[in-house]
């Protein structure tokens, strides 16, 4: 009877360790997951961004971890030392996302055109307008919505005086309708720079500031970027 009793309590004993083991992987195994998942992000981010070759030595190390990951604590805070490492890195490639207002943000405030179908108020045919359009007074100073070098800058036929900049990670950013232009081809700008200042040149009703931005050469809804700042 006591065997018996012992050996019930042997197997009880079994299956619990058994029970914690499994636990114990299973949580190890989620870590690992989720960590994964964060440098994959982190890797899909600095392909996306074209980080600098200053960086690379950084991607190569979270490359190796990845590569040599193994089930145990160690090598996840290898990982999140890595990451937190390249925290700097990352911050420094955010300057090049067009995510900082292109006027003062009072100037903002009067949105007369959006990203969509319009009556052109030149041609008065209905077309697609590619950009926003903020009526602002004459002079309100533009900015550099990101840091970058400048593609194009000056007379633009219709678009008046403009300026195109080229942010090196697939954005790019474009400022017509200028009174005055304050960045010539070649330069390179900062985000947050001045860069001109709002005019009605070109085919314009009126002094705004007419404002696109494109990815790989598809314009985008800039209202993805000023929404913050416009509320709309």
């Amino acid at each position: 009877m006591k065997d018996l009793i012992n050996k019930d309590s042997e197997r009880e004993l079994l299956a619990t360790d058994i029970l914690h083991r499994m636990h114990h992987k299973l949580l190890i195994r989620m870590i690992i997951a989720v960590v994964v998942v964060l440098l994959m992000f982190a890797i899909g981010l600095w392909l996306t961004l074209g980080r600098k070759v200053a960086d690379k030595e950084q991607i190569d190390k979270i490359a190796l971890v990845v590569v040599n990951i193994n089930k145990n604590t160690d090598t996840i805070f290898t990982i999140l030392r890595v990451l937190a490492e390249n925290d700097s890195a990352m911050s420094t490639q955010l300057q090049h996302f067009p995510s900082t207002a292109p006027l003062d943000l009072a100037s903002m405030s009067r949105v007369t055109s959006v990203f969509n179908n319009r009556v052109d108020p030149i041609t008065k045919e209905l077309q697609f307008h590619w950009g926003i359009d903020f009526s602002t007074k004459k002079s309100s100073n533009v900015y550099a919505a990101a840091t970058g070098f400048v593609e194009q800058s000056g007379w633009n036929s219709g678009y008046g005086n403009s300026i195109k900049l080229n942010h090196e990670n697939g954005y790019k950013t474009f400022y017509a309708h200028l009174e005055s232009v304050k960045v010539a081809k070649g330069d390179i700008v900062s985000k947050g720079d001045l860069i001109g200042a709002v005019g009605s040149t070109g085919q314009s009703t009126g002094s705004h500031l007419h404002y696109e931005i494109s990815y790989l050469n598809h314009k985008i809804n800039p209202k993805v970027f000023t929404s913050t700042f416009i509320g709309r």
